[in-house]
């Protein structure tokens, strides 16, 4: 299981623009699926606003996800936003690859490691300015 640094609530919205480029769907779909404005949505997704918890669960239903507010962004979250499986970029991290995505920090015993991923670099990603 990989861990990493929290997130604070408005930053959530990393997380959900991850989580829908993954799901390779628009705002205003995600937003007729879940029955919200559009508004809401690029509400959520610029952390101006957090989904309470029953539009979170909708949320994570139409996208697959599994979204939590105070969760950190996973390697569970960023690997189908790359168009990879998460064993890939768990190794290619390993190996040295996606340096500017994050670091891998291993455990006292070194069979374990924690991915602790850049916002600025999980921004770039999802395609927020």
């Amino acid at each position: 299981m990989s861990r990493v640094a929290i997130l604070k609530q408005k930053d959530i919205s990393l997380a959900l623009a991850l989580a829908l480029k993954a799901a390779r769907m628009s705002q205003s779909e995600l937003a007729r699926r879940v029955g919200c404005g559009p508004a809401a949505i690029s509400a959520y997704l610029h952390g101006r606003e957090v989904p309470r918890r029953e539009r979170l669960a909708k949320i994570n239903e139409v996208l697959g996800a599994d979204l939590v507010v105070g969760r950190a962004i996973r390697v569970k979250d960023v690997a189908p936003a790359m168009g990879m499986c998460e064993h890939t970029l768990r190794r290619a991290m390993l190996k040295g690859r996606y340096e500017e995505l994050g670091v891998v920090i291993p455990s006292r015993g070194g069979k374990r490691y924690c991915f602790r991923f850049y916002p600025l670099a999980m921004k770039k990603l999802a395609g927020i300015s």
